[in-house]
């Protein structure tokens, strides 16, 4: 079994102040392989076998980070039970959606919405109270709109709109916030239930 495989990644570039977009650049790499990646954790260079694990524990602390903010009186025993029901593992991360997989906490959220309501006024015009509502959508990951179409696409119209407008320091800064709910978004307007699938 071969140790590498080719994937084919798009590298964007967003329109700068003075209106040129870099061309998109497409390439062809060589990512391990789930050989190349056995190969590696066996991998003398302790270096490399630090950085493998270093990445599960970081996905697993992130996503258990969800758990405790969600509940004021999380403790090591809730912690446990989880873990004991399944809930709390790389395997159960790795059967999530692909837009829960990655792990923004609530403190992730309600910084990019601080940004969010700071820019989007005077990007797009908007009343700040209209700007604030959205953000509070964003934060809480769309539980009061989700199945409501209208109100997740202009919310997807939205989130375009910051990433489009802001300047690249801010958007790096909140770049996996917006891929997290670009992601989310499409998943929930790609559930669309008519009355005839009833």
């Amino acid at each position: 079994m071969s140790e590498v495989k080719m994937i084919e990644k798009d590298f964007s570039f967003r329109q700068n102040k003075e209106g040129y977009k870099r061309p998109t650049v497409t390439l062809v790499m060589g990512v391990p392989s789930l050989a190349g990646l056995a190969t590696l954790l066996t991998s003398e260079d302790q270096k490399v076998q630090d950085l493998l694990v270093g990445l599960v524990q970081d996905t697993l602390t992130s996503y258990t980070r969800t758990f405790v903010e969600a509940d004021a009186e999380f403790s090591q025993e809730k912690f446990d039970a989880l873990v004991a029901e399944g809930k709390i593992s790389i395997e159960a991360i790795a059967n999530l959606p692909k837009s829960e997989r990655n792990t923004i906490g609530k403190e992730d959220l309600e910084e990019f919405a601080k940004d969010y309501v700071a820019y989007m006024p005077e990007i797009t015009g908007k009343d700040v109270k209209k700007v604030q509502m959205a953000a509070g959508l964003f934060i809480e990951r769309f539980k009061r709109v989700a199945g409501d179409n209208t109100i997740l696409a202009v919310l997807q119209e939205q989130l375009g709109t910051f990433a489009e407008g802001v300047s690249e320091e801010v958007l790096a800064k909140n770049e996996r916030v917006v891929m997290y709910l670009s992601s989310k978004l499409e998943e929930l307007l790609s559930l669309e239930v008519t009355a005839d699938a009833l």
